[in-house]
């Protein structure tokens, strides 16, 4: 039994020592932001007990894998050890607790990024399926041979991979399209599916001719400086066809690489193949769409814009009349109100609701819902969905005190809210029929069937973790889950809670249309249209 402990001791300790220091240096960062304790000498008091933890840990680790334990203290070794160490924590405590507490109060973004750090990644690992997997089995691997075996690297093996391995997942993510990358060409080649466009196209169609019928998305007494390069990007936004299903809208966006200029809205018609897009320096997150107009709102610009459908001109230009530095001007969503000619914006970073009339430009109300308590600074609101019988909006809160929303128009009054617990919600969808809102978690498979009666959870179904739209078939009694992480279109039977049939669409997937039979998908393989019918219809021929 001794002999047990001990071998469990010699293969946890190491890790558990290590990781306790991350947490406490985590704790210290989150009293410091949230309280905002002084930025001065005495934050870096909170640094000795690290020390004290690492005086203790550097030895004890020597001494688990030392044979002579007393010519191990004579010989002086242990110190070597713990200067090293200290100096690792050092470096650490100087990032993760100072420099994110300090610039977290000019700029949420640390405060986001560096309390909720994490929670964030741990949303990324889960979305990475087998490579987060693969991962976990080589960083134990790494772990088990020199750490526990041999006795080296303590902290490299126990903290470093893990940092390591959320960067290469980012990057794999953010550049290749994850785990759910799919060539074009295959994606196309299932049955029922057809491409229609990509990035690849729109280059081409730019190097032919640069001034391709391109727009610039900037007020007219604001200069717009161009970067040296401009390009297409494959990362996907939303897609949207109208209803005589000939003109295709998709965008683009850029989060974090803001030195580029980039067709961000392209319009081209189905018939004539004819393009046409708009040029910005910003990302763009959620557009709305209607018969006429388009609503975007781009980062760090602090204006809302209505473009004409037609031909892409700027129909309107509203300022954000918010009082923040561009750099925290976020707008998450636009959603147009359906009984009025009124506007809703939904921002992160300092996470509010703003109500516009579009005749006026003015700024009607204006929720801080930081300030109010439903979320904290650097959070988000967002995907808006609103109901037809009642007018009434509801917004996703990510993370919040509630998560779920619904909310007056007309004075931005928020009616109920529903705490789901540590959900990250990405996707929502409204059933007015059966009244039920559907909300996908970002951290977990699960998606909420929520009662619009009594506002609470009536069923729980097995969605896709971190899915970033929802599309309900009132027809088939079933929903289009957007699996952003697995790159895949999956229809969910609403009854059975079943998975019916998935396609694979390609890296990233972030738009969806649903016109009839038919579906419209936008992901970093490009733009494709799918047969519906023929897809429930194979369903049908196997059973």
């Amino acid at each position: 039994m001794g002999a047990m402990i001990k071998r469990l001791d010699r293969m946890l300790f190491p890790f558990f020592s290590a990781w306790a220091v991350v947490a406490y240096m985590h704790a210290i960062q989150t009293i410091y932001v949230f309280w905002k304790l002084p930025y001065n000498f005495a934050i870096w008091l909170f640094f000795a007990p690290v020390l004290l933890a690492e005086y203790f840990c550097s030895g004890r680790f020597r001494l688990m894998h030392s044979q002579k334990a007393k010519e191990t203290i004579r010989s002086g070794i242990l110190f070597p050890a713990f200067l090293a160490n200290s100096f690792f924590w050092l470096v650490f405590f100087s990032g993760w607790v100072v420099f994110v507490g300090y610039f977290s109060r000019f700029n949420p973004a640390f405060q986001l990024y560096g309390t909720y750090f994490f929670a964030l990644t741990l949303a990324l690992w889960t979305s990475m399926a087998w490579m987060a997997i693969a991962g976990i089995a080589a960083w134990l691997i790494f772990y088990l041979y020199f750490t526990v075996k041999r006795g080296r690297f303590r902290i490299a093996a126990s903290v470093i991979p893990y940092f390591f391995l959320t960067l290469c997942f980012f990057a794999h993510q953010w550049y290749l399209g994850g785990p759910g990358r799919f060539p074009a060409e295959k994606v196309a080649a299932q049955p029922g599916v057809v491409k229609l466009f990509d990035s690849v196209e729109l280059q081409a169609a730019m190097d032919r001719d640069p001034m391709l019928r391109g727009r610039v998305l900037r007020p007219e007494w604001e200069r717009f400086e161009s970067k040296e390069t401009i390009r297409a990007v494959p990362n996907a936004r939303s897609i949207w066809v109208n209803d005589a299903q000939d003109t295709l809208f998709l965008t683009y966006g850029v989060t974090y690489v803001q030195q580029l200029t980039y067709p961000m809205l392209v319009r081209k018609d189905l018939l004539t193949g004819e393009i046409r897009y708009v040029l910005t320096d910003s990302n763009v997150r959620q557009t709305w769409y209607t018969e006429d107009s388009v609503f975007l709102a781009p980062w760090h610009d602090h204006h809302i814009y209505e473009l004409d459908a037609k031909d892409l001109s700027i129909k309107r230009v509203i300022e954000s009349q918010v009082r923040l530095l561009p750099i925290l001007w976020e707008p998450m969503s636009v959603i147009k109100d359906i009984a009025s000619e009124r506007i809703v914006v939904a921002t992160e970073f300092y996470p509010a609701l703003l109500l516009y009339d579009l005749e006026t430009g003015n700024l009607l109300h204006g929720r801080n819902l930081s300030a109010e308590g439903y979320m904290g600074r650097g959070d988000t609101a967002w995907c808006p969905v609103q109901s037809k019988k009642t007018g009434k909006m509801y917004f996703i809160l990510t993370p919040g005190k509630a998560d779920l929303i619904e909310v007056d128009p007309d004075n931005l009054e928020i009616l109920r809210t529903l705490d789901l617990g540590w959900t990250l919600g990405t996707a929502l969808a409204l059933d007015e029929e059966s009244g039920t809102l559907y909300f996908q978690s970002g951290v977990y498979n699960s998606l909420y069937a929520v009662d619009l009666k009594t506002f609470t959870v009536r069923r729980t179904y097995r969605g896709a973790v971190h899915a970033r739209r929802l599309r309900l078939d009132l027809k088939r009694n079933a929903i289009y889950i957007l699996d952003y992480s697995g790159g895949r279109l999956i229809a969910l039977d609403l009854a059975s809670g079943e998975r019916a049939w998935e396609l694979r669409m390609g890296g990233r997937p972030h738009g969806i249309c649903i016109k009839g039979d038919t579906a419209w998908v936008h992901s970093m393989a490009g733009a494709f249209r799918v047969d519906l019918a023929a897809q429930w219809a194979g369903v049908s021929a196997k059973r």
